[in-house]
Formats: C-alpha cells, structure tokens, sequence
C-alpha cells in the first residue's frame, strides 16, 4: 500500500515493508503519476478544489494505466472489502 499525503510526518509510525509513505501535493502530477505507477487501485479522500485534485488525479491514471478509483468527499462511510483489491494507493489532503 502506498499512502500520498501532504504531511507525511503525521503517518511515518506505519512505514514499513507492507506500507510505503510519499509526501506530496496532489495537483503535483509528476510526484503523483510515482506514486501511482504499480497500484491497482487509487483511493482519494479529499477536500478543497475538488475539481482541479480530481483532473490531477486522473491524469496522472491515465498516464500510468490505473483504471480504478475510488473517490470520497466529505462524507462518512465504511468499506468493507469482497476479495483482494491488489495494491493501494491512498491519497489524503484533508488537515486532519
């Protein structure tokens, strides 16, 4: 899994073999198309200008390939997963 965030200071505790942590902007295209070159899935939680993340986002998956995307905004959910959803990439600009 590897999680994309602006502070990653806030997340280092988890960095380990399994968990790899990229500090970034999520307009920033070039460090964002690293982070999602080998995912099967991207995952972003984001707030702001929704629009101007979102077309980064997807730019930077379809110049890597990625195909899936889960996008959440604002709200509250739980996921609960069916089968192996392969890597993960985990974007999140919030100021939590």
């Amino acid at each position: 899994m590897t999680l994309y965030l602006r502070n990653s200071n806030r997340l280092r505790k988890y960095e380990s073999d399994r968990v790899r942590i990229i500090e970034g902007d999520v307009r920033d295209i070039a460090t964002l198309k690293e982070a999602i070159v080998g995912q099967d899935v991207v995952y972003a939680n984001l707030a702001g200008d929704l629009e101007e993340q979102a077309k980064a986002i997807v730019e930077a998956m379809d110049t890597t390939g990625v195909k899936r995307l889960i996008f959440i905004s604002s709200v509250v959910f739980m996921m609960k997963s069916q089968g192996n959803l392969g890597n993960l990439l985990i974007v999140q600009s919030t100021n939590i």
